[in-house]
């Protein structure tokens, strides 16, 4: 025993029947290891694990794709009885009383997630206890480089009927993977009909694009208005950001160097600290310093100006009367 350690971690490995065991030595206490049991198969599969407490969840693959197929956490001999699942030789159940919370995966010819159902529970429905799963579903469009998402609610005994609750999201990227549209939407429909559902912009609850130039991207825009057709108008429909990037040539690479907001473009010192806050008319093509900064050593906004000559003076009252015995109030700014 080593005893100026807290926690001694050691790590067994069983290459016989496939068992991982992790050990911690606790120099006070009951000086009891805990043990976590992990349990793999032939392909490097996690199949069976115990935690500290001795619960047990299994995990169940598809034995084609190798992909994750169902996880119940908290099995209990019962249930993987009726499931005809052996856990591993020397590894004890409890008898019954688990939780048994299963959730199960559904994956297409990619190998990518199409369906997640979670563990069955109770749930108001239309007024009514019901027993449910929490579902997400996702559906490809490749031709269309498109991805929808929704998610709702499965009954957990037949007919076992799929029902999408609250918005869907959609996702949008161009030929090379980048994204170009995030979109959430009303929808009212079937989720059998989800994929190919026509979603009409005026049913756009949120929205956000993406603008590129030469694989960089150059602007987002953020919509909080957003129009029923066409991409709207910057300051009415969108709040946009724009990036720009270093000209090509000795010594530079192209990177990233500034960030324009949709309230300025703050322009920072070696240190980081904003001093400037720029805004950029694109119409005239002229940049107007809106707001110049300037810091006490203490860190602290000690007075601001902007372009119309204005000059705001902040005194941190406080700070002066714990450093300087100062006994009077400031007068208000005005």
């Amino acid at each position: 025993m080593i005893d100026n350690l807290a926690c001694i971690n050691q790590t067994q490995f069983d290459t016989a029947k496939g068992t991982v065991r992790t050990l911690q030595s606790h120099n006070d206490g009951s000086r009891t290891s805990a043990v976590r049991k992990e349990w793999f198969d032939d392909r490097g599969n996690l199949c069976w694990s115990m935690d500290e407490l001795g619960r047990v969840t299994s995990r169940q693959y598809n034995p084609l794709t190798g992909r994750l197929a169902r996880a119940i956490e908290d099995i209990d001999a019962a249930t993987a009885a009726a499931l005809q699942l052996a856990p591993p030789v020397g590894w004890t159940l409890p008898a019954s009383g688990g939780a048994n919370l299963a959730t199960d995966y559904q994956f297409d010819a990619f190998g990518r997630v199409t369906r997640t159902l979670g563990p069955a529970h109770t749930a108001l429905v239309a007024g009514t206890p019901t027993s449910i799963r929490a579902a997400a579903w996702t559906f490809y469009n490749d031709a269309a480089h498109e991805t929808r998402y929704a998610q709702g609610y499965a009954l957990a005994a037949s007919p076992y009927t799929e029902t999408i609750v609250g918005p869907i999201s959609i996702t949008r990227t161009d030929r090379d993977g980048r994204t170009t549209e995030r979109i959430q939407a009303a929808y009212s429909g079937t989720l059998a009909g989800l994929a190919s559902a026509t979603v009409l912009q005026s049913d756009y609850t949120a929205w956000t694009t993406y603008q590129y130039s030469k694989t960089r991207l150059v602007s987002t825009r953020v919509y909080d208005d957003t129009p029923s057709s066409g991409s709207g108008t910057e300051g009415t429909n969108y709040e946009q950001t724009s990036y720009g990037y270093e000209t090509f040539g000795a010594g530079k690479m192209g990177r990233q160097n500034r960030t324009l907001a949709p309230d300025g473009w703050p322009m920072t010192d070696w240190q980081g600290t904003i001093r400037d806050v720029a805004t950029y008319n694109a119409a005239t093509n002229v940049t107007t310093i809106a707001n110049h900064k300037v810091y006490e050593a203490f860190g602290k906004v000690h007075s601001k100006s902007g372009p119309n000559g204005r000059h705001d003076l902040r005194l941190h009252w406080p700070l002066l009367r714990r450093r300087h015995g100062l006994a009077v109030e400031p007068e208000p700014l005005v």
